[in-house]
């Protein structure tokens, strides 16, 4: 698929794969029959997406599985980087604390969303940094606390025992506040 806004295949077939994962796999095909009556099935991890089919897979599972309320998203993007940085990323974030890591995260940026940019600007570099998402058509408030249940997730996987995440619209980007509280952070365990 081409032109527009898109989203690597990878980005949807993780959501679907919490739902199979949380909710079982008849949860899952139910919520995909619609994308195979469309023909859209089967999702390809490194193939472009629209961005608005996206939005219509969280739209979906919010729908379906949280009564209509998108924070609940949150915990998909929680779920998200925990899987991320015990695969995919493993080596990604190894021998990094949590602030490195996201450093490291707005490189990958790209990878995923074909538009937009990602960027991090420490406040504390121990404790907390802004992340700033500008430059894509649309945030899309579902895609947002995807992305906010992300960072608190992964903040939590390296050793904050508290993540504050705290979710500012500015102009057409969204900046996150991300603190980490309690114990500390931790290093990546090693691969």
């Amino acid at each position: 698929m081409d032109g527009g806004y898109q989203v690597k295949g990878s980005t949807i077939k993780s959501k679907l794969a919490f739902v199979a994962d949380r909710f079982g796999a008849a949860a899952r095909d139910e919520l995909t029959e619609p994308l195979r009556a469309r023909g859209l099935l089967p999702i390809l991890d490194g193939s472009w997406y629209p961005f608005d089919l996206y939005v219509e897979v969280l739209r979906a599972i919010a729908d379906r599985f949280y009564g209509g309320d998108r924070a609940r998203l949150e915990e998909i993007g929680a779920y998200s980087a925990e899987k991320a940085l015990t695969t995919t990323y493993r080596a990604f974030a190894t021998g990094k604390g949590f602030f490195d890591f996201l450093d490291r995260l707005a490189l990958l940026h790209g990878q995923f969303y074909n538009l937009g940019e990602m960027r991090v600007e420490r406040r504390d570099a121990e404790r907390a940094c802004d992340i700033v998402l500008t430059g894509a058509p649309t945030y899309p408030q579902e895609d947002v606390y995807i992305a906010s249940g992300f960072y608190a997730g992964a903040g939590r996987y390296l050793g904050f025992t508290d993540v504050v995440v705290e979710i500012r619209r500015e102009g057409a980007g969204v900046r996150f506040l991300v603190r980490g509280a309690g114990a500390g952070g931790r290093e990546a365990p090693g691969a």
